[in-house]
């Protein structure tokens, strides 16, 4: 019979082992990092729930991790959603623990991804989907679905979708309410035009009136389900911009992350193609500032636009006067000067209905403008004047004195 003490050796080297793996993850227990190759090796992107975030998104990975993500580490505090399409469309799943091959758990693109508290099941918002929740599809017949979330500071209680988009626009059936506390406001026309909405589970505005007819109503995996051909205002196929607002007590901060922001890409080994387009630590500079008399709005260019980086998180300050990017009617609104496939290089400044000009907006045709962007940095300082160029809006503001070149400024 073997002797038990000879064993000692192997024992403690298998733990030795076991331990030096573990170390070697080092993924922090607020963080995903996704890699390239399985077993957590070659380039990776690195993404970080911090403490104020209710979820961090990513709308669109592009380069090769649409393709090649291979292996995942998860953080002991967060799980991580990730989805088909850009834009969190198509088939999802939810991860909890790393995985060394994700190829044996999900065989499709992965286009889009959410981190989000471990606490939770799945992250908060809204779904549109085609079919019935409960539906079985054949292979290759996938339903046509979208998630919209909640906005990412848990300081924001609404977050704003101006434009739902083809994808799901033209083909929403069925609702799902992602979370105990969230509602849903849908509208018939773009940019919230008021007049035909629908508030999910219960429109204020109907008194003791049910919203949709009971059969209507159902539940999916502990989630409320509303089928919008038997609701009031039926808006089947015709859901073409959307608010989704928290309406519960007011949140507390679901992690314990560290202050740094989990967009900007960390790259290890060799150099990917988001490290070269979007050095860490770097932020866009302003270049230009100009009036587009056709539009009658304004035209912020970047010397490069971080279109990954591009949500209603974004911080525009005026004179040093901060304004939001998302905005109601009446108030200035900004997007992107192109799609965000087609690379745009800045954003135009205008009004609601998107894009109205600014003729009957308060904002000031000449100042000092600069964009604050989480994941970033803010841009430079770059002073401006357009009242030279035809630009007019209801700001009382006087802009006689002469202006210096985009560039200047801090």
């Amino acid at each position: 019979m073997a002797d038990p003490g000879n064993q000692k050796p192997l024992i403690t080297y298998l733990l030795l082992i076991y331990c030096l793996s573990s170390v070697a993850s080092g993924v922090g227990p607020n963080e995903v990092i996704v890699w390239r190759e399985g077993d957590f090796s070659g380039d990776y992107w690195s993404f970080t729930l911090d403490p104020e975030m209710r979820h961090l998104l990513v709308r669109f990975l592009g380069g090769w991790y649409t393709n090649g993500i291979s292996s995942i580490e998860i953080g002991s505090n967060v799980k991580l959603a990730v989805y088909r399409e850009r834009y969190f469309g198509g088939q999802s799943r939810v991860f909890e623990n790393s995985v060394r091959h994700v190829s044996d758990h999900w065989k499709m693109p992965i286009d889009s991804i959410i981190v989000f508290p471990r606490a939770q099941a799945d992250p908060l918002g809204v779904v549109l989907r085609d079919l019935a929740f409960n539906t079985i599809t054949g292979t290759g017949n996938a339903p046509a679905m979208q998630f919209f979330p909640l906005a990412e500071s848990i300081h924001d209680d609404e977050a704003l979708y101006p434009a739902v988009g083809g994808y799901i626009n033209d083909k929403a059936g069925y609702v799902l309410l992602q979370g105990a506390d969230i509602e849903a406001e849908l509208f018939k026309d773009l940019d919230f035009e008021p007049g035909y909405s629908l508030v999910l589970p219960k429109d204020p505005s109907l008194a003791t009136q049910a919203v949709c007819s009971a059969n209507a109503e159902s539940e999916f995996n502990g989630y409320r389900v509303f089928r919008l051909s038997g609701c009031i205002l039926n808006l089947e196929g015709e859901v073409s911009s959307l608010k989704v607002r928290w309406i519960g007590p007011k949140e507390k901060s679901p992690s314990m992350g560290t202050s740094e922001g989990g967009f900007i890409p960390e790259v290890a080994g060799g150099q990917t193609e988001t490290a070269a387009t979007w050095p860490s630590g770097g932020a866009p500079q302003i270049v230009d500032v100009s009036w587009q008399p056709k539009k009658e709005v304004i035209l912020v260019t970047f010397d490069r636009f971080p279109a990954e980086l591009w949500n209603e998180r974004w911080e525009m300050y005026i004179d040093d006067d901060k304004m939001p990017v998302v905005a109601p009617q009446g108030s200035p609104n900004i997007r992107p000067d192109a799609e965000l496939d087609n690379h745009p290089s800045g954003v135009f400044i205008g009004s609601l209905p998107w894009p109205s000009g600014l003729a009957a907006t308060d904002f000031p045709c000449c100042g000092t403008i600069r964009f604050c962007i989480p994941g970033a940095g803010c841009t430079n300082e770059a002073n401006y004047d357009l009242s030279g160029e035809g630009c007019s809006t209801m700001s009382q503001k006087n802009c006689n004195s002469p202006s210096s070149s985009p560039g200047a400024g801090s």
